[in-house]
């Protein structure tokens, strides 16, 4: 949960640093391509040694399940910084 927080704060620093209002659109699909670019790299990553060390139809099964909890996480972290976004923002017009 502490990183949650950490990227929450970090949002709301951006939103509040960044002048103007931030397209949290643009920030999501950011966030969705970056989740699926390192979801194939561990995954691809993974699925190698796990090859080495196993038999493939594991290694593909394991290889799968990174790419689907990087991509999971790397969006649920989007969101809390895209929450933080929207509050920093909020703080930004009223306080300029």
């Amino acid at each position: 949960m502490s990183l949650e927080i950490i990227i929450f704060v970090i949002g709301v620093i951006y939103g509040y640093l960044k002048p103007g209002k931030q397209s949290k659109a643009e920030l999501f699909k950011k966030s969705i391509i970056l989740g699926i670019i390192l979801g194939i790299i561990f995954a691809l990553v993974l699925g190698v040694i796990s090859m080495f060390l196993g038999s493939f139809a594991g290694s593909f099964i394991m290889a799968t399940g990174t790419f689907i909890g990087i991509l999971i996480s790397v969006i649920w972290l989007a969101l809390f910084f895209i929450a933080g976004v929207a509050i920093g923002d909020f703080i930004e017009s009223r306080t300029k």
